[in-house]
């Protein structure tokens, strides 16, 4: 990649200015490519002297694109450019302008919902600031022939002004009789077509509601008293619930996942024990008794030194390895053996099922309470989701246009002396609805925006809606603002029909009817994801069918609903991984219904608490027995680790006998030299001693023989 033609050119210090360097209105930029350019003492024009690698190369292709877009506004040619827009503009408003519009008001919105849209009779007056559409059918992308809504006529306030800046301000809206799920005229094809492009990641809207329901405990149909209760069919009724089968079934887990990891860790350890034995087999083989030569010997001992220690080093491995399963393996043993404590816990939980203390698992009207409203909290949290889904993709597509355009946009700005007021690219500020078909209501709508960082505030809705004798409001406040994320519900209803025909039998009840008010309010947060609710119902004029039978239990549910009755339900739920959960519900009618059943139960409370304990005994010594093997697989792991300790310490001892045996034959040798050296020292002692002799007595005879030769006079 070379660098731009722009940079190659010669420019006279003017001409830098000018052409370049007033082009760039970021100062970094400035200093950046004035930094490039040197005075050339010959020409006395400044050059681009600098070889920019070539990231710096990318660098100036983006500034000299700046350059090119910053020429200025008042240039000749775009001046023509801009009266033959200007033309194009008046033959586009009177020939074209409406059924683009609609195009693009299609092409937009099938982007935000992942489905066809068909706008009809579309009227655009954009001098007037002002724009209207017959009807619009918003297909549903989960049901191909189905509308998620339809609208009569609608109408915009559009500032004409601020759209030539590309940003649809759209100060008042209405949208006229809105219906959901209705038939669709739009053609099948068209749904096709928006599958093909859909993204798979387009959040659930909530009719699948098999997720959001809670785990509700499987009641025991003790209807004809307890002489043939089905103790054992309880137990497995149940046995999702009872924490000693919890608490195993993590031990399982967990003792599955500890033998994996200590296969691998073994496998590991088992490679070095080789490794090191076959060493320490090699060196132990080494035969000393025809090596004389002391050198050889030192070697040698160095290098059953440096063994013994790499020997020594996996010893002490081997043995902290072995330690580490030992406590890890009794850490399993130790949660095992506590599981049998846990069949007081299972126990406890059981009789409560049976017995119908005033407690939650006993709260039979509330638990069956739950499995109404739950699903029914599902749906509308999915509405709820699908919502704030079509506010994202506003928000959405902005980013995604700001990533496109890059950093270098900010290069290609123009500065304005006076300030201004800056908007979203969309924003609708106020928009009101009304519903026609099966419910009619209305709805204000403020603050819907693709840039909620700008439009400062959040969106909220108010909704009165009434439907076939009932009448209900709806009050929101969602923010968008980044680390703001927060949404604010309260939903209230009177006189809405409900009827319950499933989940009944245990309560001897074939369908329950009535009326329902109340509210239900939650405060969400973190991707509006996660949060709490709470709710507080009255079923209203309950009535019900009792299924064919007798016993205790459908007589007393038979004289209670006699009459029509009012239940009242409070509870609360959590709202955690877009998923409603930990649904709680409780009732006053639970505590009429558990003391009338409970005055027969206490009479033979005593018979059935000693069979219940002895089953639920029985039934967890069973499945401690399907766990046996865990216990197998982890001693097994130890003796391998044991062996390889004991390998490792074989290995150790070999060495240490062998290291003996150099030592005691480098001594051998070196005491064998050290005899030798003195003999030798002893004989040149006794030699030196006989020279000095001879040379004693030689001198002695010349001295004598000197002297008899020489004869002093008188003497």
């Amino acid at each position: 990649m070379s660098i731009p033609g722009i940079f190659r050119k010669e420019y006279t210090e003017k001409q830098l200015q000018k052409k370049l360097l007033k082009r760039l209105y970021i100062k970094e930029d400035r200093d950046y490519v004035a930094s490039l350019f040197t005075k050339d003492p010959k020409t006395g024009k400044f050059v681009c002297s600098a070889q920019p690698d070539k990231k710096a190369q990318k660098r100036l292709k983006a500034l000299a694109k700046a350059v090119k877009k910053n020429k200025g506004l008042f240039v000749a040619w775009k001046l023509a450019l801009v009266l033959v827009l200007a033309g194009g503009i008046v033959v586009f408003n009177i020939v074209f302008k409406n059924r683009i519009a609609e195009r693009f008001a299609e092409k937009g919105l099938s982007t935000v919902f992942g489905a066809p849209v068909d706008i009809r009779g579309m009227e655009v007056h954009l001098f007037q600031g002002r724009s209207a559409f017959a009807s619009m059918e918003i297909g549903d992308s989960k049901t191909p022939g189905k509308n998620l809504f339809q609208t009569g006529r609608g109408a915009f306030d559009i500032s004409t002004g601020l759209a030539l800046r590309k940003k649809l301000v759209i100060s008042d809206a209405s949208l006229l009789d809105i219906q959901t799920g209705t038939d669709s005229t739009i053609p099948l094809r068209a749904w096709d077509k928006e599958q093909r492009k859909k993204d798979e990641a387009d959040p659930d809207d909530g009719r699948n509601t098999s997720s959001f329901l809670p785990s509700l405990p499987a009641m025991p149909d003790f209807s004809q008293g307890f002489e043939d209760f089905d103790y054992r069919g309880l137990i497995e009724a149940q046995k999702e619930n009872l924490p000693s089968i919890k608490a195993l079934e993590q031990i399982q887990a967990d003792g599955e996942a500890l033998v994996a990891k200590w296969d691998e860790k073994l496998a590991a350890s088992g490679e070095t024990v080789e490794s090191v034995s076959a060493r320490a087999r090699r060196l132990s083989s080494t035969d000393l008794s025809d090596l004389k030569d002391i050198n050889k010997l030192t070697y040698l001992q160095k290098d059953l030194e440096n063994g013994y220690r790499e020997v020594q080093t996996a010893v002490n491995d081997a043995q902290a390895l072995r330690t580490q399963l030992i406590n890890d393996k009794n850490a399993i043993i130790r949660r095992k053996n506590n599981v049998s404590e846990m069949a007081g816990e299972d126990y406890r939980m059981l009789k409560d099922l049976v017995l119908l203390p005033a407690g939650e698992k006993a709260d039979m009207v509330s638990a069956f309470a739950s499995s109404f409203i739950a699903p029914e909290l599902a749906v509308y949290y999915g509405y709820v989701r699908k919502g704030l889904a079509v506010l994202h993709a506003l928000k959405a597509d902005k980013n995604d246009k700001e990533s496109e355009s890059g950093a270098e946009g900010r290069r290609y700005q123009q500065f304005i002396s006076f300030p201004i007021n800056d908007y979203p690219d969309v924003l609708i500020s106020r928009l009101e609805t009304s519903f026609a078909g099966a419910y009619e209501g209305l709805a204000l709508i403020e603050n819907i925006s693709s840039d909620p960082e700008l439009a400062g505030a959040p969106v909220t809705v108010n909704a009165a809606l009434k439907g076939d004798g009932w009448q209900g409001s709806l009050d929101a406040s969602a923010d968008l603002r980044e680390n703001r994320e927060a949404l604010g519900l309260n939903f209230s209803v009177d006189g809405l029909g409900f009827s319950l025909d499933e989940g009944l039998e245990g309560m001897t009840i074939q369908s329950l009817k009535g009326n329902m008010k109340g509210t239900v309010s939650a405060d969400l947060s973190g991707g509006y994801e996660n949060g709490r609710g709470v709710l507080s119902l009255v079923l209203q004029d309950s009535a019900i069918v009792q299924t064919k039978g007798g016993g205790m239990v459908h007589d007393t549910i038979g004289g209670l609903f006699a009459e029509p009755v009012d239940i009242d339900v409070q509870g609360s739920f959590d709202v955690k991984d877009a998923a409603v959960k930990n649904l709680r519900v409780s009732s006053g009618f639970d505590k009429v219904l558990s003391q009338r059943i409970g005055a027969y139960l206490k009479d033979q409370a005593a018979q059935m608490e000693a069979k219940l304990r002895s089953e639920v005994r029985t039934y967890l010594k069973e499945r401690m027995k399907e766990y046996a093997q865990l216990d197998t697989l982890l001693s097994g792991q130890d003796a391998e680790a044991l062996a390889q300790v004991r390998s490792v310490n074989d290995a150790k001892n070999l060495l240490e006998n062998k290291k003996k045996e150099a030592e005691a034959k480098v001594k051998a040798i070196s005491d064998e030299a050290s005899r030798r050296a003195r003999e030798a020292e002893e004989k040149a002692r006794e030699e030196a001693d006989r020279l000095k002799r001879e040379a004693e007595e030689r001198a002695e005879d010349e001295a004598k023989k000197l002297k008899d030769k020489v004869k002093i006079p008188g003497f």
